[in-house]
């Protein structure tokens, strides 16, 4: 839990980054702080309040009878309209149960469906590798439709030197 940079009490809603003339600078800040410094919209009174708007509802649901409304989680019991109101899945199940609807809307809210931020240093092997593999498989796709065989032949050959490397260890990731 990241406590508000203001206040130090409460726990930080609403991450603002700014980079000035080359600085960034980052502040955390609880709802009530934000509110206090004009950080969140006047319009709103928690950043969770967009989810209640007519535009952001027809974003998670474009049509409105769809399957996913009468889907319900196995785990948590979450359905597709209590996920419409709240903004928020009840648990990891509910990703693979509603993906098909996810992904659209993450597409739309996000411009992606991957992560495409930054990565902590501490256990990001993994996560490193599967990224410059989709990186890869792209660059693969581009070579061949430009129909650069060569290319296409040496990027082939990364993507499988990267797909059966063996794990690292923790001391090669750099973690601690």
């Amino acid at each position: 839990m990241m406590q508000c940079d203001r206040c130090h009490k409460n726990e930080a809603v609403l991450h603002v980054t700014q980079v000035h003339n080359g600085h960034k600078e980052e502040r955390h800040l609880c709802e009530k702080c934000a509110q206090e410094t004009g950080e969140l919209p006047q319009w709103t009174q928690s950043p969770f309040d967009l989810w209640d708007t007519d535009f952001f509802k027809s974003l998670v649901n474009p049509q409105q009878s769809r399957p996913e409304q009468a889907q319900c989680c196995p785990q948590c019991g979450l359905t597709w309209a209590e996920f419409n109101e709240r903004g928020r899945l009840g648990c990891a199940r509910c990703y693979e149960v509603f993906a098909d609807s996810l992904l659209p809307l993450l597409q739309r809210l996000q411009g992606a469906t991957n992560h495409v931020g930054k990565v902590p240093s501490r256990g990001s092997g993994v996560f490193t590798t599967n990224h410059q593999i989709k990186r890869l498989q792209q660059q693969l796709r581009t070579a061949l439709e430009k129909e650069e065989y060569e290319e296409a032949a040496r990027l082939r050959d990364e993507i499988y030197a990267l797909q059966h490397e063996p794990p690292r260890k923790k001391t090669e990731e750099g973690q601690r």
